[in-house]
């Protein structure tokens, strides 16, 4: 977990994911190379941006919360944090992040932009199947919402509100 940390911390947060591209589509094809070394360092299946044994962990990203510029249309699966044309983090948080045991990656099925289709090439959209737990979440309709997540960190559901994170426990439903 620890590689897959670093990937998506440090490598796309702290790294690509802050450059301004000529052409915003072109962020996975920026970091292919770069994910080709890695998915034989790490062993794992490279998903547009993201690693198949942190799955997971790549869903939780979020935006930044600055403007983005050029906004313009997605490029890539809307659950890569590629489809953002702006600046994505994993907050801190997600170091406390332990895989949940009931949450598979069950397929993936991938729209490839490049004349080569392989896991590196650009991908234009695409879809995946995922099998786990559900929670049933109450949120107070009072207060401001936004940016919500389940994270899969041990039966926490964590949101921002007013710019604080706050951590609330649920039950699974069975």
């Amino acid at each position: 977990m620890q590689l897959a940390d670093h990937w998506y911390r440090k490598i796309i947060s702290e790294g690509y994911a802050k450059r301004r591209l000529s052409k915003p589509g072109d962020r996975l094809v920026a970091v292919a190379g770069l994910a080709r070394i890695w998915a034989q360092r790490m062993q794992d299946v490279y998903i547009a941006g993201n690693w198949e044994g942190s799955f997971a962990y790549s869903l939780a990203w979020t935006r930044d919360g600055r403007p983005c510029p050029g906004g313009g249309p997605p490029h890539g699966p809307s659950w890569s944090w590629a489809s953002h044309p702006g600046r994505v983090e994993w907050n801190d948080e997600c170091s406390l992040f332990e895989p949940d045991a009931y949450l598979r990656l069950k397929g993936s099925n991938l729209e490839y932009g490049g004349p080569i289709e392989d896991r590196f090439s650009p991908v234009g959209g695409g879809s995946v199947l995922i099998a786990g737990r559900t929670a049933e979440i109450n949120i107070g309709t009072n207060q401001s919402w936004h940016d919500a997540w389940i994270g899969g960190l041990k039966g926490y559901f964590f949101s921002r509100v007013n710019n604080r994170l706050i951590a609330e426990r649920y039950e699974l439903l069975r």
